[in-house]
């Protein structure tokens, strides 16, 4: 019986990630979500400037709905990275990369020295990284995520933090086929121009 009842807390935990946005989200948000390109440069186009303000990068434990994308067995650190997406002037996406804890260094050698650069500005330029298709969710309630997203917007001195629903897209990067990913999901807060 307790397996049943944890099973069911840790479903309301994760999100339900699919391969399209459903037709039931709001229409702004889906055209941002299933966009190819990189965000970093769409969110200059359309608002000006943009600059990410790093809120926590190091060694943390992966989200649970994170391990078995990453070829993890269960619960483990990894290196993250949590940053917001502020353009003109406001926090629009907040972005949490993940990767296994000696990935960063063999596979992905600029990690430590991002900075406040975006991590989109490095791998969209470099020919050997590739992405794989997006996948998309609205994320639960009780998702760590979302309870991050909402934090980071506290911190980027968004007066009213949004309740109610938030958008996500991930993506798997590889630099070299057949060694380490890095996962990459984006929560979209505040897309509209």
């Amino acid at each position: 019986m307790g397996h049943a009842v944890s099973g069911v807390g840790q479903a309301m935990k994760n999100a339900r990630w699919r391969a399209r946005c459903s037709p039931a989200w709001p229409s702004q948000v889906s055209a941002w979500l299933s966009s190819k390109g990189s965000l970093t440069l769409r969110l200059q186009s359309c608002f000006g400037d943009c600059r990410v303000r790093v809120n926590e990068q190091g060694a943390g434990m992966a989200h649970a709905d994170e391990f078995a994308v990453l070829g993890l067995p269960g619960a483990r650190k990894v290196r993250l990275r949590n940053v917001t997406l502020m353009a003109d002037g406001q926090p629009r996406v907040v972005a949490h990369s993940v990767v296994k804890l000696l990935g960063a260094q063999s596979d992905w050698p600029f990690w430590r020295v991002l900075g406040s650069r975006s991590l989109g500005s490095v791998l969209f330029k470099d020919k050997r990284v590739l992405r794989s298709p997006l996948a998309f969710a609205c994320l639960p309630e009780q998702h760590r995520l979302l309870r991050q997203t909402r934090t980071a917007l506290a911190e980027a001195g968004l007066e009213s933090v949004p309740k109610g629903k938030l958008y996500a897209r991930r993506a798997l990067y590889q630099r070299h086929l057949k060694r380490t990913p890095l996962l990459v999901t984006e929560v979209f807060f505040s897309v509209e121009s």
